[in-house]
């Protein structure tokens, strides 16, 4: 089952960006190794490969044996885990690389950790070292595509099958309705 994290960017995959399949925790047939949502839009031939931290507090992960940050290399292996595959199984695709968190929190330049900065070296290695991009889909562009799922919610019938757009269609005509005037 996804988590709520995860159908926001299936919602966007299949909403926004009309994907004709969305799959959560995707296994991707290595020990070990899935992808937390995959989007295939078939006609276009085009895949999209999204790693999601939905981490309100802010991203981080923390290796399980050292108890010690490990933002870089657990995204750099997921990553390196979601080309191979798409490389290995969607030959005729393009790919679509996006790592999905809404609080990524960077720090001074001298500080141990910083996130964000996790995060560009992240896109950045895998830029140079495997030759694919990473989208950055963090803080403000994570808003920015919370708000086209919300515009898309308002203006849609109540036919949509994730649970996010049907929270986000009430919303919208709730404010709307509480617009008008002799609302309570």
């Amino acid at each position: 089952m996804a988590e709520v994290g995860e159908e926001i960017v299936g919602a966007y995959l299949k909403e926004c960006l009309k994907c004709d399949f969305v799959e959560y925790n995707y296994d991707l047939g290595v020990k070990q190794a899935e992808c937390d949502v995959v989007g295939i839009d078939v006609f276009h031939k085009k895949s999209y490969f999204c790693e999601v931290a939905t981490h309100t507090g802010g991203f981080l992960y923390v290796h399980p044996r050292t108890k010690q940050p490990d933002n870089f290399g657990r995204l750099v292996r997921k990553f390196t885990q979601d080309s191979e595959f798409a490389r290995r199984q969607l030959t005729d695709f393009q790919h679509v690389f996006m790592f999905w968190s809404p609080v990524v929190r960077g720090a001074g330049p001298s500080a141990k950790h910083n996130s964000l900065r996790d995060v560009e070296r992240v896109r950045d290695h895998c830029r140079q070292e495997l030759g694919i991009d990473i989208e950055l889909v963090i803080n403000e562009e994570y808003r920015r595509k919370l708000d086209q799922i919300r515009d898309l919610a308002g203006n849609k019938g109540s036919d949509s099958s994730f649970s996010i757009i049907r929270f986000l269609q009430i919303e919208e005509k709730l404010r709307k309705h509480l617009e008008q005037p002799g609302a309570r």
